[in-house]
């Protein structure tokens, strides 16, 4: 990151996330389409990790690049947490040092992991690589795997297509929390939904009964204006 700051091609920001985990917010993928309208080739989009949002970030980006340093105890979260299965590409860090033969442990666990998993694409299947920002080693050789991974979408026609279900699945994203500001901007819905979460924990109405009633409500309410 030091030497990244410093270079003049390079554009670092960091974002509210909002109460959202992981950092990721619904103005991300907006803020993404901007970088690349301002002719930035490359766009890279970190998460702190916390397993929501790399189920959020995954519909952002064109390659899901999953960063596990060995020796740190966390290093099966990603196995336990189902994160792998959205990943293109793993990359186990900190190959240097002390930690070389644990990270080569952890690299050879992923990869009989990405072998029982539900392949995203017909045509990529997860890589699992070995790198050392400290030693330089493998930092090379992830970027041309990162290039091998668009090429192969764009061949076959995942590239784009990937693009256009994202856009449509954060249209709906904002459409949903848009239309549930408004509703919750009623005090009178707000009122309504004190009384039938009540009635829901008490098992006297299903949550889908107190939902057909909050939302018959709502739409009485609006008729009559």
């Amino acid at each position: 990151m030091p030497e990244l700051s410093r270079d003049p091609n390079a554009y670092i920001r960091s974002s509210p996330n909002k109460c959202n985990l992981g950092g990721v917010t619904r103005t991300t993928l907006e803020t993404i389409l901007l970088c690349e309208a301002a002719n930035f080739d490359v766009v890279l989009v970190e998460t702190v990790g916390v397993g929501q949002a790399e189920h959020a970030i995954v519909n952002m980006v064109d390659c899901m690049l999953l960063l596990i340093p060995p020796g740190s105890g966390d290093e099966l979260q990603g196995l336990k947490k189902g994160v792998v299965e959205l990943a293109d590409i793993v990359a186990v860090t900190k190959y240097d040092k002390d930690l070389m033969q644990e990270a080569r442990r952890v690299k050879s666990e992923y990869l009989s992991a990405t072998k029982f998993i539900r392949k995203k694409s017909k045509h990529w299947a997860p890589h699992v690589i070995l790198t050392s920002s400290r030693e330089k080693t493998g930092i090379d050789e992830l970027w041309n795997l990162m290039c091998e991974f668009k090429e192969t979408m764009l061949d076959n026609n995942e590239f784009y297509e990937k693009r256009q279900s994202q856009v449509k699945l954060w249209f709906w994203t904002h459409l949903k929390e848009n239309l549930l500001e408004i509703l919750l901007s009623k005090s009178y819905v707000r009122e309504k939904i004190e009384k039938l979460e009540s009635e829901v924990i008490a098992g006297n109405i299903t949550p889908g009964q107190a939902n057909d009633i909050l939302i018959s409500e709502f739409n009485n309410r609006i008729s009559k204006n």
